[in-house]
């Protein structure tokens, strides 16, 4: 299956575990600090900042799994 992450959280982003199931995912979260400071939240390079930051970040632990 190809799956969609509609809506996703910037912290959801954050577990490989999550990513690894997904396909495509979208966000409100690129453009929330934009549409917060005034500047234009549809501007392409808004998404490329959020698209570093979420690739730059280290990934968070998820739940261990039983051996």
């Amino acid at each position: 299956l190809r799956l969609h992450g509609f809506g996703l959280k910037t912290t959801a982003l954050a577990h490989p575990e999550i990513v690894d199931l997904l396909h495509t995912a979208d966000s409100m979260a690129w453009s929330y600090a934009a549409r917060k400071q005034g500047r234009n939240a549809n501007d392409w390079r808004e998404a490329r900042d959020f698209v570093r930051r979420i690739e730059d970040r280290p990934p968070r632990p998820g739940p261990r799994r039983a051996a």
